[in-house]
């Protein structure tokens, strides 16, 4: 998709007059500056201050670009501020039942090779990966639905709802489709949850 960026605001556009010349027009982004000029012309102005207590695009920055499409951040860039502190050496004297791993369950199962024909197996094969010391946590997303995350996987595309029958329920040839709809993921982590306990 050709989404148009903050770049996209200073682009400029040549135009013929009518003698033939071509002339040169910058696109007017500064909607602030072009409404505080305006009202000091009014017989009353506007007050700045009450000017901007108003959202002044159709969507707020918060939430979006003004162009509509939902705002969104790079969430691994928070890791390297996250980790700037802490030291990756590895204390080989540490006690094992200390250590706390934490275990990206999207990323386990889009990286999964090999995979095993039934979601028992497939199940039974991510347990086995799993640090066999110290405590895990196997984290998933949450699926709220109308939420930003819900709404940027469906842009991305939804593949089709399948019912899960059972623990021994063969998997779908095309797996990393079966992984794009929320409602599989989440009777696969229900799944999972039930095979573990067992």
């Amino acid at each position: 998709m050709k989404l148009r960026t903050m770049e996209s605001g200073n682009e400029k556009v040549k135009l013929s007059s009518s003698q033939g010349k071509m002339i040169q027009y910058p696109e007017q982004g500064d909607l602030a500056f072009q409404l505080l000029v305006k009202s000091q012309l009014l017989d009353t102005p506007i007050d700045i201050k009450e000017l901007m207590t108003y959202c002044l695009t159709p969507v707020p920055h918060a939430l979006g670009t003004p162009d509509g499409f939902m705002a969104k951040t790079v969430k691994s860039k928070m890791v390297s501020v996250l980790l700037k502190d802490v030291s990756c050496e590895i204390n080989n004297e540490l006690d094992h039942g200390s250590i706390l791993f934490i275990e990206h369950g999207h990323a386990r199962l889009y990286v999964l090779t090999d995979i095993p024909e039934t979601f028992k197996r497939i199940s039974l094969k991510l347990l086995n990966q799993l640090p066999q010391h110290g405590d895990v946590i196997f984290s998933t997303d949450m699926y709220l639905r109308d939420s930003v995350k819900c709404q940027e996987r469906q842009r991305r595309g939804c593949g089709d709802t399948l019912l899960i029958e059972g623990i021994n329920t063969r998997r779908p040839a095309d797996f990393k489709s079966f992984l794009k709809n929320d409602l599989n993921k989440q009777q696969l982590f229900a799944l999972m949850h039930k095979v573990w306990q067992e």
